[in-house]
């Protein structure tokens, strides 16, 4: 069983170091196309991709009338919808406002979870993600990202709120899906779903880009978003999701933007503050909290690292 959790979390690092470094590629191709062009593209190549994959994989099966509306519920409700709002929301907030906001997705799935009564909550677990939520606020506020509560940006941190419930919804019942069907079968669905709507959106921005001055690095940007950062990344996190549950799988979100400032650190040669690695130290003991469900030998390590970096 502990063999089997420690490969399952494994799995959620590398798919949440994978997103982490998304974050700074991504910047290199949304500087040559706009946001929704650029989802367009790396969703369709996500979705053809899925389609192989899930042919090689043997794994697909005919899809049951009962089921249809789940699909399309979470493709559609959950990440498509998900994903428009962040789209929208981003220009429209601060940095700062969308970095707090997508750390509360724990809190979302939490919430979704005691309406829907899918999984039951842990006190420690609770515990953890507020403990990851107050480090994820350290990065933030240790960064040159603000925090505004400006009539003209919390609209943004609105949208970009929705955006994490429809994630939550995304992963809390894509869970159902798996009882049936294999996470390539689902992936392949939820990516061909938003592709669609997507491409139909940005249609009008295609005419509007000099494809020849795109360079070769917003291309391989474009490739490595659309088959690691959604394709394998989604299915590794379905799969977990599944193992897990959402709310454990949930909590290992906020690890995002830490690889992500590791990486813009290693990629762009940013520079890390000190309240930046507190708050790096807060989120990984927040986790270890809620996974190992109140051991107290971690409220020690807690205490102990608190006082090193005040010192």
């Amino acid at each position: 069983m502990m063999r089997q959790q420690r490969i399952t979390e494994g799995v959620l690092l590398l798919t949440v170091f994978i997103w982490g470094v998304n974050t700074p590629l991504m910047k290199i191709g949304l500087g040559y196309l706009s946001p929704l062009l650029y989802n367009a593209l790396r969703l369709l190549l996500a979705s053809i991709f899925a389609w192989v994959i899930l042919f090689y994989s043997g794994t697909n099966k005919p899809i049951k009338g009962c089921d249809i509306p789940s699909i399309l519920a979470v493709g559609l409700l959950g990440f498509c919808c998900s994903q428009l709002l962040l789209m929208i929301g981003l220009p429209h907030t601060t940095a700062g406002n969308a970095s707090i906001m997508n750390a509360l997705l724990p809190l979302t799935v939490i919430l979704m979870n005691r309406i829907f009564k899918k999984e039951a909550i842990s006190f420690f677990v609770i515990v953890g993600m507020l403990v990851s939520l107050v480090g994820i606020t350290c990065v933030v506020l240790g960064s040159d990202k603000n925090i505004s509560l400006d009539s003209n940006h919390v609209m943004g941190a609105v949208l970009i709120l929705l955006s994490q419930f429809g994630v939550g919804y995304y992963t809390i019942f894509s869970r159902d899906l798996l009882e049936r069907y294999s996470a390539h079968q689902i992936i392949a669905y939820v990516m061909t779903l938003s592709a669609i709507v997507f491409s139909m959106v940005a249609i009008p921005e295609v005419s509007l880009v000099s494809w020849g001055d795109v360079p070769i690095m917003a291309w391989i940007s474009i490739f490595f978003s659309g088959l690691f950062a959604l394709l394998l990344a989604n299915v590794a996190w379905i799969w977990c999701v599944g193992k897990l549950g959402s709310t454990r799988a949930s909590l290992f979100q906020n690890l995002v933007p830490l690889f992500a400032i590791i990486g813009a650190w290693i990629l762009l040669g940013e520079v890390l503050t000190w309240l930046q690695w507190l708050g790096m130290i807060l989120v990984f003991n927040g986790l270890y909290l809620a996974r190992t469900n109140g051991n107290k030998k971690i409220l020690v390590r807690l205490l102990e690292h608190l006082a090193c970096a005040k010192s």
